[in-house]
């Protein structure tokens, strides 16, 4: 495997990982996470986190997996890393509930896990 299709595992699995642990965090806190002031920060590092690993998926290899939001997943990380006292919980509250779990299965079906 090259440099580039070394990095681009790596990302993935970053990704993965990051994602799960968000998860995790979130299942383990049940019904009122949005009350644990702790439980919200290890999300948002998470998610920090994750959109940290897709930033360092290479441009070109981006278009190979074209199904993931990397737009959005980046741009979840800024907010996150530079304002993350703005994140609504509504939407943290839809990234949990929605998006990881289906970047989760996207990320399987790449053969990542």
């Amino acid at each position: 495997m090259n440099e580039e299709g070394g990095r681009a595992e790596q990302a993935l699995q970053g990704m993965f990982e990051n994602a799960a642990k968000a998860l995790q965090y979130h299942r383990e806190a049940g019904a009122g996470w949005r009350d644990d002031e702790k439980t919200v920060d290890a999300i948002l590092r998470r998610i920090g986190n994750l959109g940290e690993a897709a930033k360092r998926m290479p441009v070109a290899r981006r278009a190979d997996h074209e199904r993931i939001a990397w737009r959005e997943i980046i741009g979840m990380r800024d907010r996150v890393i530079h304002g993350y006292d703005d994140v609504d919980p509504d939407i943290l509250g839809d990234v949990l509930e929605h998006d990881l779990p289906e970047l989760m299965e996207q990320l399987r079906q790449l053969g990542v896990e």
